[in-house]
């Protein structure tokens, strides 16, 4: 696979040849900041000018090609816009079907400020689960954490350990569940523009899967005031309730190191790792060292994240790519995978 980019000089050493050792040697290595520029300016125009030119040539109509770059809402094209721009009147073929936006399903739930867009299947992957009877779904703490989700019991009022016991009573007796769910929302570059839809994986832990199958996501948790962490899911919860309730989610925590932090109007906050650039979370753990799970609303989870794991001088023999999240002990939060997560992190530092 490779270095990762940060590790990697590659990228830099070919820019460096082709924007900087190029562009000099062909200068007279006077005022060469100004020719290099100058040069670059040109060799822009003269592609741009070839690009057009061949697909005017060929017959192949430009619009098509803006429109399909343009549902690629993760990144914005310059190119596509210039050439909606300057031919606005050519005829659309119409070979690409418009992408389904999820906020436009009757089924979807929207969030409370109306920017991500959730959706479930109609019918559960677990319908009609009783409370007396999901031990197959293999979360030994669901109950509990069920328990102090009712009472108004946070996270941040557990002191690592649930206050509620093992066989608390529930104010319902069945409920559904869900392994998946989709999510879309608002481009954080173009807040008029749509994200692609994305599928998060919520599988609990099975004779198949002994670690399950989850994603991790950056959720923004209210308790006295906004809490950024990152979490993996492990199962969405409906439970069956008059008036009905909102969708819940079960999830393992993952808190922001202490180690880096900075000082904002007296208040300490997350940083990221010096050099790096990237926020460390570390597993949050019980007392008895058993993963920290617990229940948010599903409306809490605000971006899809991925998390690297940080190796010591060693890393542990047993790690492998499904148990990478339960092995690991410290994790960097990606803020390079796209330009959504880098914007994403971006507005929380």
């Amino acid at each position: 696979m490779g270095a990762a980019y940060q590790w990697s000089s590659n990228i830099t050493e070919r820019c460096h040849i082709t924007h900087i050792k190029t562009p000099y040697r062909l200068s007279n290595c006077h005022d060469f900041h100004t020719q290099c520029c100058c040069f670059l300016d040109r060799q822009e125009k003269q592609r741009f000018f070839q690009l057009f030119t061949t697909l005017k040539t060929a017959g192949t109509p430009l619009i098509n090609k803006m429109v399909y770059e343009a549902m690629q809402m993760q990144m914005h094209y310059p190119e596509s816009m210039w050439v909606a721009n300057v031919l606005p009147n050519e005829q659309h073929m119409g070979s690409i079907a418009s992408r389904k936006s999820i906020f436009d399903n009757s089924h979807s739930r929207i969030s409370s400020n109306n920017s991500i867009a959730f959706l479930v299947t109609v019918k559960p992957h677990f319908p009609s689960i009783s409370v007396d009877n999901m031990a197959f779904l293999s979360i030994n703490d669901l109950r509990p954490a069920l328990g102090d989700f009712f009472s108004g019991w946070s996270y941040t009022s557990h002191n690592g350990h649930h206050l509620s016991l093992p066989n608390c009573p529930l104010p319902f007796s069945d409920f559904h569940a869900w392994n998946k769910f989709r999510i879309q929302q608002h481009s954080v570059q173009d807040p008029l523009s749509l994200s692609p839809p994305q599928t998060i994986q919520a599988v609990p832990p099975s004779t198949n899967m002994p670690w399950g199958q989850a994603n991790t996501v950056l959720i923004s948790h209210k308790s006295s005031d906004v809490i950024s962490a990152d979490h993996a899911d492990e199962l969405i919860l409906l439970p069956i309730t008059i008036p009905p309730s909102p969708l819940l989610l079960y999830v393992d925590f993952f808190n922001f190191s202490n180690a880096h932090f900075a000082v904002v109007d007296g208040v300490h906050v997350a940083a990221p790792a010096p050099k790096i650039e990237m926020f460390v979370v570390q597993r949050h753990i019980w007392n008895n060292g058993q993963a920290l799970g617990d229940i948010i609303h599903l409306d809490d989870v605000h971006q899809v994240v991925q998390l690297i794991p940080k190796f010591s001088a060693q890393a542990p023999p047993e790690m492998t790519c499904d148990n990478s999240l339960e092995v690991g002990h410290e994790f960097y939060v990606n803020g390079f995978a796209d330009k959504e997560i880098f914007h994403a992190i971006l507005s929380y530092q």
